[in-house]
């Protein structure tokens, strides 16, 4: 039977990650996942994975220092037995019947990698589709390579890969922001097949991390800093023609940056907490053509601030 590597990378979210463990159990698969934890450096996390090792083919990888998602993903796929490999960070969970939504292509050879739609929510619950019942799709959208190449729509998050080799594709070590966008830009190029299930069958959360610094704000737009400096390296690294429709989304994007600091730094106030979710929408609605030229900076606006 086929079996599943699932590639975890933590760092210092114990409670985090036991969420993610509990919803790797609920998938009926019969034993055939290998879940492989890699602390990045982080808190000990003995405690939080040890009620999982009766239930899950486990193993528990230690990095001496934090060397950031990319070289812990990685460090987990040299040691992945599978002939898929899942990821799924130590923050979301994978809701039942997530297999079920990304093996049949797969295994048909119908696609080198499948990704599903995806909630994202504010709030942690019990990995269950009940739990997450209130939380809303994200991350709907079909392979499309132009769109690829304006932003990251797919995360990492549930995202599989079928074995098409001795190695698995392998990120960027040097890269920490931005790093899955990058393998998807360069497996792209090499000929991967990438397949979106349209199944809603992961959770991404986007939780509050700022509200308890003494200046929540400006911790925020450090942290949104950070990932538009991030957002710009990469498009650097993948340069796309002036002037092209690949380059007029990348601008917008810019843009809906430029909204958000003035946002955060002048009027102190926290963004939409789903704001990158809501910029992809008006991405892909003035690129599909659904959205006027006219209104895509209201849009921005809303997507961002989340008011009109």
């Amino acid at each position: 039977m086929d079996q599943i590597s699932v590639v975890i990378p933590t760092a210092n979210r114990p409670d985090a990650l036991g969420y993610a463990l509990a919803s790797l159990r609920a998938q009926d698969l019969g034993g055939r996942i290998q879940a492989i934890v890699v602390n990045d450096g982080g808190a000990d996390v003995t405690e939080a994975v040890a009620p999982f090792r009766n239930d899950l083919a486990l193993e528990l990888l230690e990095l001496e220092g934090n060397r950031g998602p990319s070289a812990a993903r990685n460090a987990a796929m040299d040691v992945a037995d599978g002939d898929f490999v899942t990821f799924l960070d130590d923050d979301d969970v994978l809701l039942p019947g997530h297999f079920d939504a990304v093996l049949p292509p797969l295994i048909e050879g119908l696609a080198d990698a499948v990704y599903t739609t995806m909630l994202v929510s504010d709030v942690r619950a019990e990995p269950t589709a009940e739990g997450y019942r209130d939380a809303r799709p994200a991350f709907n959208y079909d392979f499309d390579r132009e769109f690829l190449q304006m932003a990251n729509f797919i995360p990492p998050l549930g995202l599989t890969l079928r074995r098409t080799g001795p190695d698995w594709p392998r990120f960027d070590a040097g890269i920490r922001l931005a790093e899955d966008w990058e393998l998807w830009l360069r497996m792209d190029r090499e000929g991967y097949r990438f397949h979106h299930a349209p199944a809603a069958t992961a959770v991404y959360h986007r939780l509050p991390r700022h509200e308890h610094k003494a200046d929540p704000t400006e911790a925020e737009s450090r942290a949104i800093h950070a990932f538009q400096v991030g957002y710009s390296h990469l498009c650097d690294l993948w340069p796309v023609a002036a002037g092209s429709v690949a380059a007029r989304g990348r601008a917008l994007v810019q843009r809906a940056y430029e909204i958000g600091f003035v946002q955060l730094d002048q009027h102190k106030t926290a963004l939409s907490p789903f704001w990158y979710e809501n910029v992809l929408r008006v991405l892909h609605d003035q690129y599909s053509g659904a959205l006027a030229e006219a209104d895509v900076e209201t849009a921005l606006q809303k997507a961002v601030t989340g008011r009109e």
